[in-house]
């Protein structure tokens, strides 16, 4: 599988290509085509199934998400007042991130499963605790 060029997500068997994605630029999407296998052993031999399927890519980085998250927190809903809007800022960001898959977009383009968010380090030193997906 390594010779095709295509990535594999995770630990099944799903293979996508992302050099040639179907952008939709009203959505901020990326629609990555590819395939998945399954192999099964029969008595009589062995079968290989082979499914087409599509992967959904959002083109936002999860910087740009998580900035857009406290303009509209902070800077609109608590106008400016970091104080009181931080913590509703933070709860949002849990939730729309913990649990999600998230591409290192950088090298062989891994995914990862975001298992909590950290916000303790500082302001620019926001951690997010991962897990291979």
């Amino acid at each position: 599988m390594s010779e095709t060029g295509l990535l594999q997500f995770g630990k099944r068997p799903n293979f996508f290509d992302s050099s040639s994605p179907i952008n939709v630029e009203e959505l901020n999407m990326q629609i990555w085509s590819g395939f998945k296998t399954t192999a099964y052993k029969y008595q009589s031999g062995c079968s290989l199934i082979i499914d087409s399927c599509a992967r959904f890519m959002s083109t936002k980085s999860v910087l740009d998400s998580i900035h857009e998250l406290y303009d509209e927190i902070v800077d609109n809903q608590f106008q400016g007042n970091v104080k009181q809007g931080l913590p509703r800022f933070q709860d949002a960001v849990r939730k729309d991130f913990t649990g999600q898959s998230v591409i290192a977009n950088y090298g062989t383009k891994r995914n990862y499963i975001v298992t909590d968010i950290k916000f303790d380090l500082g302001p620019c030193n926001t951690f997010f605790d991962l897990k291979d997906g």
